[in-house]
This record gives structure tokens, sequence and C-alpha cells, in this order.
């Protein structure tokens, strides 16, 4: 990964990435298509934007998440003092 090619095909890089992805205990993480040509297209960009999905934006959501934990108060006033 990472490796500069002379030629590069971002597309392809792109449809095919979450295929050559595996889960912790090796099993692949998505399967690899077969089909039509549009089907292919089709299920590859869908498979590529859950990858992102539960890579990238499910740690975004967690940053925020913990950003507004951390302004919560630790401490909280008794009722009578609210009420």
């Amino acid at each position: 990964m990472g490796e500069e090619l002379d030629t590069q095909n971002v597309m392809y890089t792109i449809r095919t990435f979450p295929e050559k992805l595996s889960l912790p205990n090796g099993e692949n993480a998505y399967p690899k298509h077969e089909g039509g040509v549009l089907y292919i297209l089709r299920v590859q960009m869908e498979d590529f934007q859950n990858m992102n999905g539960k890579w990238y934006l499910n740690e975004i959501i967690a940053e925020k998440k913990a950003e507004a934990d951390a302004k919560r108060p630790k401490e909280f006033a008794p009722d009578e003092d609210v009420f």
C-alpha cells in the first residue's frame, strides 16, 4: 500500500479496495463480486461507501461524542438548589 506506480487508475483502486480488506480474524471484509459490468460497478461503489462509513465517518462521530462528553459537568448541583 502506498507504492507509487507510473500509471495509476484511481477508479479501479477505489472500486476494488474494499474486497482486498480483511477482518481481524482473517476473513474477507467484503466479497469479490461477479456478474455484469453495471452490477459490479454498483455493488463495488456500495461496498466503498459502506467501508467509508464504518472506517472514517464512525471515527469522526466518535471524536465529536468524546468532545461533547468532555464538556459535560462531572458534578451536579443538588435538586434542592435547582428547584
